[in-house]
């Protein structure tokens, strides 16, 4: 938060945040680009408000540093969803409508024969 603090005001023209999804687990995955290594992350919360106000205050600065014609891409899933869009988006962004992308994982398969 400090380094974002640190950028002007509008001068960001597209920003991805892939936050803690409200899952309320504790989350340890094995990953795929260190060799043995484990990723994990803390992704329980006191409750449901605290996550929002946490959320809150990190996409507020980065509304800051955005041009108005850029884009944020915010990064979620079902745990807080409807949350993040009525209680932050909404009253940030002051829109009406804030378009979704949905996709699902797929595994393809390429078989040379």
């Amino acid at each position: 938060m400090v380094a974002l603090k640190s950028i002007k005001d509008e001068t960001i023209d597209l920003i991805y945040l892939d936050p803690p999804f409200f899952t309320k687990k504790k989350l340890n995955l094995k990953s795929n680009v260190f060799i043995n290594a484990r990723v994990g992350f803390d992704d329980k919360w006191n409750n449901k408000d605290y996550y929002i106000e946490w959320l809150y205050e990190r996409v507020k600065e980065m509304y800051r540093v955005l041009k108005k014609t850029g884009i944020l891409f915010l990064h979620c899933d079902y745990n807080a969803d409807a949350y993040i869009r009525m209680h932050i988006l909404d009253k940030i962004f002051h829109l009406d409508l804030v378009s979704n992308i949905l996709w699902k994982r797929v595994v393809i398969m390429l078989v040379s024969g």
